[in-house]
């Protein structure tokens, strides 16, 4: 894989010199973060322009899902591969990918072992705003997939505070999915066509004590209908033959020409 390293730093310091005297008198804060982003997107875009090549967005169905993105940084691109992988799936397939070969592993392990980062600012974890992964992705299954309310999951003894969280930032991150680039659903339920919510709305809902047999049942009643479970769904989906390897490709008549010749990636 071509790769090569183009710093941020230059375009970063002459945007706060730009921005310096409107910005007089203002601490730094989320704003230079992602100033940053947006800086990154704007090179991609430019080599894709420039190349032709399609730029892959790199965000997974966990960070979408509650918003954890930059508009016109790390959401800029053209298709979204893992738009509907959860983080912690992920990782699983990262281990998958490595253990193909053993001796000489694709992914360093330390991409797989590090606390996950925006890298936006020293010592940044995407836990310090986020609950730990897996019980992030527990909970937005269970809210998009298993239909759960967030009564029942806390029933389940995750923690009420993460779940509300997580309820808040799905439905105020609905603006930034619209805008989010395309990309394959391989889970019961993926955002876009199964699952909207409106931009703006008043509606919230309440943790409450909820009748979490009854549930269960409607949970049973939809499984036996013959849809799988989010788990079943990834096992399936760790078996190679389910996979798509997606490379560089090229047209060579005068009606390919539109078509990108490449894909291009930046965000870690």
């Amino acid at each position: 894989v071509k790769y090569e390293v183009l710093p941020i730093a230059p375009c970063f310091d002459a945007f706060r010199e730009t921005l310096a005297s409107t910005f007089a008198g203002l601490t730094e804060d989320l704003t230079e973060e992602n100033i940053q982003a947006r800086i990154r997107g704007t090179l991609l875009m430019a080599i894709s322009n420039k190349t032709g090549w399609l730029v892959l967005t790199t965000g997974n169905k966990s960070e979408t899902a509650v918003g954890y993105s930059t508009l016109y940084g790390d959401l800029a691109g053209g298709f979204a591969p893992l738009k509907d992988v959860y983080k912690t799936l992920v990782y699983e397939l990262a281990r998958w990918r490595n253990d193909r070969e053993p001796e000489a592993p694709v992914i360093p392990e330390r991409i797989i072992t590090r606390a996950p980062s925006a890298e936006l600012r020293p010592d940044q974890t995407d836990q310090d705003s986020l609950p730990p992964y897996d019980v992030l992705d527990r909970i937005i299954c269970g809210l998009m997939e298993q239909n759960r309310s967030a009564g029942s999951l806390v029933a389940e003894g995750l923690p009420a505070d993460a779940v509300a969280q997580v309820l808040r930032l799905m439905r105020v991150a609905e603006y930034k999915r619209q805008q989010a680039p395309v990309g394959p659903n391989i889970t019961a339920r993926a955002f876009g066509h199964d699952w909207r919510q409106p931009v703006t709305t008043a509606f919230r809902e309440h943790i409450a004590q909820v009748d979490t047999e009854a549930e269960d049942r409607a949970v049973a009643r939809q499984h036996a209908k013959g849809k799988q479970t989010a788990r079943e769904r990834i096992d399936s989906l760790l078996d190679p033959g389910s996979f798509l390897e997606i490379g560089r490709y090229s047209g060579s008549g005068a009606g390919d020409k539109a078509r990108p010749s490449g894909v291009v990636t930046g965000f870690g």
